[in-house]
């Protein structure tokens, strides 16, 4: 998969990137994953829930995470796995790092593309 890492920065220097933010640039293709969340640290109402399903493993509905995601002030690490139906390998990942980055990991270049449109501190990830 090709990528990019977000960094952008508000006025006090926190990372402003949201996870939502992000997903809603999937359009209405996010309406048809199902989402795998791993390895989560998040501050939120509904950090609890998501914590739980990290630990779980199990795939839930778009409908569902995006509303998880819009209810969640701050993504500290985790993992978020965007599957299409029932298929073994993920469609997108989306890596929140340390409070201070956003990768996003897809095959898609009009999605990068957005992407890179949207936000000012956008760079490439390496290729293999």
């Amino acid at each position: 998969m090709r990528g990019v890492t977000i960094t952008d920065r508000d006025r006090r220097g926190y990372l402003a990137v949201k996870l939502i933010d992000i997903l809603d640039l999937l359009g209405p293709r996010a309406g048809t994953l199902k989402w795998e969340i791993s390895d989560i640290e998040s501050i939120g109402s509904t950090s609890g829930e998501l914590y739980k399903l990290s630990t779980q493993g199990d795939r839930v509905s778009c409908p569902y995470f995006l509303r998880l995601a819009k209810n969640t002030i701050q993504v500290i690490d985790g993992e978020f796995r965007g599957y299409e139906d029932d298929r073994e390998e993920p469609w997108i990942v989306i890596h929140a790092i340390d409070s201070s980055a956003y990768d996003v990991e897809v095959n898609d270049n009009a999605l990068l593309q957005r992407i890179r449109d949207r936000y000012r501190n956008v760079e490439d990830l390496p290729y293999e």
